[in-house]
């Protein structure tokens, strides 16, 4: 055994042939690897043993040697380390060696006579593949070390909010960027924070958690929301920073709430972040505040907060854009989809695709004393211009998509008496609210109340409304025409019907069966 130490990549060349194998060192040392070579696979396997596989980066070897071949060799090396590049040399002409060998696993074959350029490429080649597979299982490891802290860190509720809290995370690779953390500042007093770092995998992984471990330092130590904001600015527009990850640009969007132990409204800070949605205690579906730009972008940011009221038995509803893309991707609305995988039977893997990013979704109940399984939960929020009165067959297929995916068969037969209720009330909407304008939206929120097995339809328009009473109009419907027909067959389908705000608002119940367990 011969062996020519330095600082380079060992390769190990076994080969029988003295001339042979003296050329092949001398080479190979020339072209800067270090060589340990060895005449036989018993010697090979004792050199292997003693060098260690790991310390070895490319394995040359003839295919036949006095005591075995090369592919029983290969077989070997590869039952002790799959990720080793391995050569075979053979004769000219040998294919069916050549292709038992890479059909064995081997990385390349060189046909004798050698050449040195040729030797010199391929022994390169091979070095970078070894290099290559060994540092993919590296970060494989590493994926699924972060990805047990990533998802560790996103499913920690305090107990204390466990019956306020839900929490849906699906990250697009092993871990993601995504995140969502709480800290308690006193008792009944919190700040949420709910992030989506830019990019994928493994660098949005580690911004993510150094962001949360950076949120964890800043408020244990009492800095204010504010200040924690500014300091994640900065952090990330740092150039050394996004060196370190081989990124231009790093970015966080995220949604910040303060909530005070007592009071009539919290604290909000939105940069980049979808907005945020206030479902109320009557089913209403509120958008929140569209915010600024993701931290990061700009050099000075605006760590003004914005006030939500806290009004009755409300919830807050947080989700990251991972969600209305995939949901337009399925064709449903985002809201059913949040529902059907929140609250519904669904699982992400039944779904016939699946999601381009990462999804997360945060339900807050606003009530420490009111747990969110009483509360209504949104299936369908849209808003819709007055002239789309002209597509309503096409609305009433994308209603029917989203509900049944939502709800699947709960609404049995009265899934069509509730598509005509909805048909008629967006049809008054369009025409009398909106006047068919294209400035002008109508909005169609749907939810459920679980505790009642009620479906609760509210649809708001913008228009001026009116004084007459709707009892007695529903009453006088076959002598007054047919201009309040729409509202008679709501009053007939539905379990309930009332209006608000002098008509503009139509409110009107589905009662629903459980499914059977």
């Amino acid at each position: 055994m011969t062996e020519i130490t330095g600082r380079s990549p060992a390769v190990l060349v076994v080969e029988d042939d003295p001339h042979g194998l003296s050329f092949m060192v001398s080479s190979l040392s020339l072209s800067g690897f270090r060589v340990i070579s060895a005449q036989s696979i018993t010697e090979a396997r004792r050199q292997c043993e003693s060098e260690s596989l790991a310390q070895l980066w490319a394995i040359l070897c003839d295919y036949r040697l006095p005591d075995g071949n090369g592919i029983e060799f290969l077989k070997w090396v590869h039952a002790e380390d799959p990720n080793l590049a391995f050569l075979i040399i053979t004769g000219q002409g040998e294919k069916a060696i050549v292709q038992s060998a890479l059909t064995g696993g081997a990385f390349h074959y060189l046909e004798k006579p050698v050449t040195h350029r040729e030797l010199q490429r391929v022994m390169k080649d091979a070095v970078v593949d070894t290099q290559r597979l060994r540092q993919s299982v590296l970060d494989r490891q590493g994926l699924r070390d972060l990805k047990q802290f990533d998802q560790k860190m996103n499913s920690r509720i305090p107990e204390e909010l466990s019956d306020r809290v839900q929490i849906f995370y699906q990250p697009l690779h092993e871990v993601g960027g995504d995140f969502f953390i709480t800290h308690s500042k006193s008792p009944g007093e919190w700040v949420l924070l709910v992030g989506d770092v830019s990019g994928h995998e493994i660098k949005s992984g580690f911004v993510s958690t150094y962001i949360q471990g950076m949120f964890r330092g800043c408020l244990e130590n009492g800095c204010p929301v504010q200040e924690f904001l500014e300091l994640s600015n900065s952090t990330l527009r740092k150039r050394g920073f996004s060196q370190s990850l081989d990124e231009d640009v790093i970015s966080l969007s995220c949604s910040t709430f303060y909530i005070p132990p007592s009071g009539t409204s919290i604290c909000h800070w939105n940069f980049g972040f979808t907005p945020c949605y206030v479902v109320s205690e009557t089913g209403r579906i509120q958008t929140g505040d569209s915010g600024k730009f993701p931290l990061g972008w700009m050099e000075e940011i605006d760590v003004a907060d914005v006030r939500i009221p806290i009004k009755g038995n409300a919830q807050l509803i947080i989700f990251t854009d991972g969600l209305p893309e995939f949901a337009d991707e399925l064709k449903v609305n985002a809201f059913s989809l949040l529902y059907a995988l929140m609250h519904g039977q669904k699982s992400i893997y039944d779904l016939p695709i699946s999601p381009k990013d990462d999804i997360l979704v945060l339900s807050y109940s606003l009530k420490s004393q009111i747990p969110l399984n009483s509360q209504f939960q949104p299936v369908l929020s849209e808003h819709y211009a007055g002239t789309e009165v002209e597509h309503i067959d096409h609305l009433q297929s994308n209603w029917r998509r989203s509900i049944s995916f939502a709800l699947e068969d709960k609404l049995g037969d009265r899934l069509y008496d509730l598509l005509i209720c909805i048909r008629e009330g967006m049809l008054n909407a369009f025409i009398h609210g909106c006047e068919k304008a294209p400035d002008k939206f109508a909005h169609l929120q749907i939810s459920i109340s679980p505790e009642k097995d009620r479906l609760r339809i509210v649809i708001d328009d913008p228009g001026r409304g009116h004084s007459f009473d709707l009892k007695k109009r529903l009453e006088d419907i076959g002598h007054t025409g047919s201009q309040h027909l729409g509202l008679g067959i709501i009053q007939h389908l539905s379990d309930e019907f009332h209006l608000e705000n002098k008509g503009t608002s139509l409110v009107f119940d589905f009662e629903i069966s459980p499914v059977p367990a």
